[in-house]
């Protein structure tokens, strides 16, 4: 089995801006049994293993470096035309206080919705 042991290096992003630093998943050693294993720990990935889970299924996610790496880091989950490439110090620098206040607003808005939706299912 290979193992990944270099630490998760995120991008720059609008995520990775705003929040702290994550580690990376545990490596796999051994085995491990579960009615299903998710490939990813992206949105897709962890809505799969969540709603499994709420199924009643045994679930084992697998992912290379650390949940959320991928696009589900990079993407913000956002579709706003306006902003579309537009990276947070760009949007500080741009519109100054404002910017800052707005980039707090889109980052406490993906926190707060994240947080309900995995504090419902996991309690």
């Amino acid at each position: 089995m290979l193992a990944n042991k270099a630490p998760a290096v995120f991008p720059s992003s609008l995520r990775a801006s705003v929040t702290s630093p994550r580690t990376q998943a545990p490596t796999l050693v051994g085995e491990a049994r579960a009615d299903v294993v998710v490939i990813g720990g992206g949105y897709t990935g962890l809505s799969t293993a969540l709603h499994l889970i709420e199924r009643g299924r045994s679930v084992v996610i697998i992912e290379a470096a650390a949940v959320g790496w991928g696009a589900s880091e990079r993407n913000s989950g956002q579709v706003i035309p306006t902003l579309s490439g537009v990276e947070p110090d760009v949007i500080s620098r741009r519109y100054g206080e404002t910017g800052e206040r707005f980039i707090q607003l889109v980052s406490d808005s993906a926190l707060s919705a994240n947080h309900q939706f995995f504090t419902r299912r996991l309690t």
